[in-house]
């Protein structure tokens, strides 16, 4: 019997359509890396502590239909990815900062926040983006208003002469690229005057192109910072591609993206470091297994 580990892509389950959303999302990384989606629910005790006995049946009633909406979601889209669903109580930042140390991928859903409560409360998908010891997806979904025609899909990815590591970061553009089938956008963003930038980018993308022949690379030069840029074209659509360094920059490069567009953008910030610790202050605690639970 093998003693493999299944390989995960986790996705916080929260009830709301974005959360949905990004189950939908994460179906084509999880079939790219032939893993199992796993979606968690997660009772909120960091606020109020443990739940009462009144409290927790509700509580756990509510959590299994949006585990269980969620998962019929993604059956109709591809009824072969393998899901199962867990429950756990605690911070949601906590259990999927906790959880992503195992873990090949989190995918949350991101409805934005303003600057009072993201102060008061912090984010979620903030807190993981910064912290988590695996690649990190937000994704941004446009609301079902949207028309039009599909938004053209590429694989953005930020470059500058300030980045710490260009080539890595065009890496994992590429391999995205390569199972997304997605041109690669690389996007300069340093300061500087219009030629010495177009000067940059292009000799950049030469060379990535000498090293990755078999992926389009495109490059564009912006005298503005990525947040800016992308919400100049709201019907940029695809995957943006930040390291780790940038995450705290995350929350507001999405946000330029309003949801009455036709582009679908989800920002995978990549981490490097995979040795730091994984278990935060807010500890994962499942409760009892039940039918669709921690199945």
């Amino acid at each position: 019997m093998s003693g493999a580990k299944t390989k995960e892509i986790i996705v916080g389950i929260d009830g709301s359509e974005q959360a949905g959303r990004a189950a939908l999302w994460a179906i084509d990384e999880a079939v790219s890396r032939n893993a199992t989606l796993r979606l968690i629910y997660v009772l909120r005790t960091d606020l109020s502590g443990t739940l009462t006995a009144a409290e927790y049946v509700p509580a756990v009633a509510t959590a299994k239909r949006a585990l269980g909406a969620a998962r019929e979601r993604i059956a109709e889209r591809d009824s072969a990815v393998t899901v199962v669903t867990t429950i756990a109580q605690g911070s949601p930042a906590g259990v999927l900062l906790a959880e992503s140390g195992a873990a090949e991928m989190v995918c949350v859903g991101w409805s934005g926040m303003n600057r009072i409560t993201a102060a008061l409360m912090g984010s979620t998908a903030t807190s993981v983006a910064a912290g988590a010891t695996c690649p990190v997806a937000i994704v941004r979904s446009p609301s079902d208003a949207a028309t039009g025609e599909p938004a053209p899909r590429w694989v953005i990815v930020p470059v500058g002469a300030s980045s710490r590591d260009n080539g890595s970061t065009i890496a994992e553009a590429v391999a995205e690229s390569r199972h997304r089938g997605w041109p690669v956008l690389a996007v300069w963003t340093d300061s500087g005057d219009d030629e010495s930038r177009a000067d940059a980018v292009n000799q950049l993308t030469s060379r990535c192109r000498q090293r990755f022949p078999d992926v389009h690379i495109y490059p564009v030069a912006t005298s503005t910072g990525l947040a800016e840029f992308l919400g100049a074209d709201p019907e940029l659509g695809g995957v943006v591609m930040v390291d780790g360094d940038n995450a705290p920059d995350v929350p507001s490069a999405v946000n330029k993206i309003g949801h009455a567009t036709p582009a679908e953008l989800a920002v995978v910030v990549a981490h490097a470091d995979s040795g730091r610790p994984t278990t935060p202050a807010a500890v994962r605690t499942p409760v009892t297994h039940g039918p669709g639970v921690n199945s």
